[in-house]
């Protein structure tokens, strides 16, 4: 992917001669704005129908229910019976819209159609896939045909006539209700309590909502086909931006690679391997001066939130003290009266529960920063979050609150003696090392407790599976894993890791508790990624080597402490010992960037060769042909002909002198060899005086295998952890992936659409509600189905209590198929 490109260059004929034979696609999307309002116009729209819908159908059958058991109770007071139905001289007589109960109860096993005098059997649990065994639908009816009429008398023998089977007269039954005349939900549902609402359009005024969307999404539908159609063609302007697919892997490296354009910030930042769900569409637009002038105010803006941050942050911090703050503080005495447990909850625990709650909110600010500053894939979202959110951690749980708690235990000193500031705050540095105790047994004992036993899934999916009565966000909930935002991970850690080096020639103890909390979070994160969590932000690895190298911000944080202790103390040898550490550790850093940078972001070409080489090894690539080895006598009369054509100077010119130096140069003959031999003199009378060469060898033979070691020997484990290029390396690791992975196929719809805006592929969403047995769902998706996609399979509305049954066993019709790039 290729962003910032200039106008001239948006032809894929001038791309194809950019970069030669090995590009096998190229994608130009186009600014299909007004198509992005209007697929999102029908997204909005279906939504709002299914809504709709599905409270219409509850409604109905609230209702029927309703009337049911007035019926019931009518029935009970006056002796009559509520299965016996109405005789003809009731329908002379001119009753108006009767209740028919119609008793459908069919067993799986038998097929056949119980009596109504039988007692009801056990009724199926509401997490059931299956309909509710007993389907009873009173059904408002205007004319009866004497068909449709049962005596009292003859009932018990025509039920035990019929042996239907369950789910055919359930499909007979709602199939007849589609066809009605009118609205099946209006025998229940007066017109004025129908779902409705007052779109701005319509000035305000209420109308159907129901029908109003039905409209809405018929009309839609043929202009956003129009409008596809245009942008195909080439209607509209492109977009900065192209999307190159080459032949192989390795060509695209190389194209990654290069220089692609003369101009500085032109076709930059480039971006290999991007699949298209990972595409942050909104930046896509962006300028190269538009991008750098977002970048200055959104890092501008991040600083400024920084600080300010600070003051939530340094109150936590003062909490934590808040034994001392008891005694000094004149409204804040009563704290002293408390018991000491519930003390010892105030100072440790509630200051490290607060800062986590505080620091929960920031990386939702900070993605929203990093889309405003252009970045083009949710993986660099990512790491910019990573990036900005370890500047808040370090800053905020640990400087600020670090400070702010060492200085609340001397503030009184302070005020009294501002000169014995550093005295003070160099004793009472250490001290507010207590706080970050009991940080890292929250983090390490309640967050890996938390995450493993997932207690908000437990609930959500055990306890109260269907509270959303919305089928969408149920089938969702539970057919898809829980994507993890790993730029917000990876920095609480990191900065556990920095707090516990820089408290290490501090406060040593800390290193215990960081140790055992990070083993805790260690094991609970192993455990939900390989069973709880997705991984749908794939930044190729890049989080963790990042979070490596912030790690050392913890040994740059240690050495300043010491050289500020050592400092007060006026200790002048320590002070030089640790400036030149600092200086060590400086140059190491920059060593470690330049060498491992790189290697980080580019794939190398020795990877392709070593691929090779494997594949050749197992059989899946033929091996390399040797050509034939010419014959060694023809070989030697063509090294003869060589030898007495293929000579540019004559005779002539061969016995001209030669001159490799000025002529004026004069030296005096044999004072090379005479400086040689007294250089040879020297050193071996060095060496036999001091024998530094000797040793340096003997060093050198010593910790060779330590530096270098064999491949072809066992390592042990610490060998394996320091050389992980040697035993970890590329073909190690390469055997074990499965090479019989299938390779994905796309259909040329897929290829076309890959890297095009997603409102010029999305398809219309598919509306899904509940099938009742009044027969409401089976209409409304006969209706609706006209315009957009609904379907009820899969859902039901329990006939009593009117709650939401779902199949989760059966496949769900609104997720969409993903397609593996």
């Amino acid at each position: 992917m290729f962003t910032c490109v200039p106008q001239p260059l948006l032809d894929e004929r001038k791309i194809r001669r950019m970069f030669g034979n090995g590009v096998k696609n190229v994608w130009i999307p186009r600014d299909t704005e007004t198509l992005d309002q209007l697929v999102k116009e029908r997204e909005q729209t279906a939504v709002r129908l299914e809504k709709a819908e599905y409270k219409l159908i509850k409604m109905a059958n609230v209702e029927r229910n309703r009337q049911a058991k007035m019926a019931a109770k009518a029935a009970a007071k006056t002796g009559a019976d509520p299965e016996a139905g109405y005789t003809d001289a009731d329908l002379k007589n001119g009753t108006p819209l009767v209740n028919v109960k119609k008793s459908v109860s069919c067993s799986s096993n038998s097929g056949s159609i119980r009596d109504s005098h039988e007692p009801p059997r056990e009724r199926r649990v509401a997490t059931s896939p299956e309909p509710p065994e007993i389907l009873s639908a009173d059904v408002r009816v205007n004319t009866l045909s004497s068909d449709d009429l049962v005596s009292p008398t003859d009932s018990h023998s025509h039920r035990t006539s019929e042996s239907k089977d369950e789910k055919t007269a359930l499909e007979e039954y709602l199939a007849s209700r589609a066809n009605i005349n009118g609205s099946v939900a209006a025998q229940w549902v007066p017109v004025e309590k129908r779902p409705s609402h007052r779109p701005l359009a319509n000035m305000g005024k209420r109308v159907d909502t129901i029908k109003w969307t039905r409209n809405k999404l018929k009309e839609l539908a043929p202009r956003i086909n129009k409008l596809r159609r245009a942008y195909r063609n080439g209607k509209g302007k492109p977009i900065p931006t192209i999307f190159v697919e080459f032949n192989t892997l390795s060509e695209a490296q190389g194209a990654y690679q290069i220089l692609a354009h003369h101009r500085a910030f032109h076709m930059s930042p480039n971006i290999v391997g991007v699949r298209p769900r990972e595409i942050v569409w909104s930046t896509m637009k962006m300028m190269w001066w538009e991008r750098i002038i977002r970048r200055f105010f959104v890092q501008g803006f991040i600083a400024v939130m920084v600080v300010f941050w600070s003051i939530p942050s340094a109150f936590v911090g003062i909490i934590s003290n808040v034994n001392w703050l008891s005694t000094k503080v004149p409204f804040l005495h009563w704290v002293k009266d408390l018991p000491g447990t519930i003390l010892g909850l105030i100072s440790g625990l509630l200051p490290a529960v607060a800062l986590s709650m505080l620091m929960s909110i920031v990386p939702a600010v900070l993605r929203g920063c990093a889309r405003a500053a252009g970045c083009p894939t949710t993986a660099k979202v990512e790491l910019f979050v990573q990036h900005a959110y370890f500047i808040f951690q370090v800053v905020q749980v640990f400087l600020i609150t670090t400070l702010a708690s060492a200085a609340s235990a001397s503030i009184g000193s302070i005020l009294s003696n501002p000169a014995s500031i550093r005295a003070l705050l160099s004793a009472n540095l250490p001290k507010a090392s207590n706080f970050y105790v009991s940080y890292f047994l929250l983090q390490g004992i309640a967050m890996s407790a938390g995450r493993m036993a997932q207690v908000v899934n437990l609930v959500r999916f055990t306890v109260r599976p269907n509270s959303s009565e919305n089928l969408r966000k149920i089938s969702k909930r539970w057919y898809r894993l829980r994507r993890v935002h790993w730029g917000s991970v990876f920095p609480v850690f990191t900065n556990m890791a920095v707090i516990a080096i820089s408290y290490s020639v501090i406060a040593p103890v800390v290193l215990g508790f960081a140790s055992a909390g990070l083993l805790l979070v260690y094991a609970a994160y192993r455990y939900n990624i390989l069973y709880v969590y997705d991984s749908e932000f794939d930044t190729r690895g890049l989080c963790y080597p990042r979070a490596l190298k912030q790690s050392i911000i913890g040994l740059y944080f240690a050495e300043i402490c010491l050289f500020g202790l050592f400092t007060i103390q006026n200790a002048f040898g320590p002070v030089v010992i640790i400036v030149g550490l600092l200086i060590f550790t400086i140059l190491v850093h920059m060593s470690l960037d330049n060498a491992l940078g790189p290697l980080l972001y580019n794939l190398p070409q020795t990877l392709a060769v070593e691929e090779e080489d494997f594949q050749r090894s197992i059989g899946m690539m033929p091996p390399i042909s040797e050509p034939d080895s010419p014959d060694v006598e023809d070989l030697n009369v063509r090294l003869d002909e060589v030898d007495e054509h293929d000579n540019d100077l004559d005779d002539a010119s061969s016995s001209a002198p030669f001159h490799t130096g000025y002529e004026s140069t004069r030296a005096i003959e044999g004072t090379e060899g005479t400086v040689s031999m007294v250089k040879d003199v020297l050193k071996g009378k060095l060496e036999s005086k001091l024998p530094l060469n000797k040793m340096l060898d003997t060093l050198t033979a010593a910790f060779a295998p330590l530096f270098t070691p064999d491949p072809n020997i066992k390592p042990n484990f610490f060998m394996r952890w320091l050389h992980p290029e040697v035993y970890d390396d590329y073909m190690v690791l390469r055997r074990t992936v499965p090479v019989d992975l299938p390779i994905p196929t796309y259909n040329p719809e897929e290829i076309r659409d890959a890297y095009l805006t997603p409102s010029m592929w999305k398809p219309a969403p598919t509306i899904w509600i509940p099938k009742d047995v009044a027969g409401v769902s089976v209409q409304e998706c006969t209706h609706s189905g006209k315009v957009i996609n609904i379907t009820d399979e899969g859902a039901w509305l329990d006939e009593e209590t009117c709650g939401l049954i779902i199949d989760m066993e059966r496949p769900s019709p609104v997720i969409e198929k993903r397609i593996r790039y």
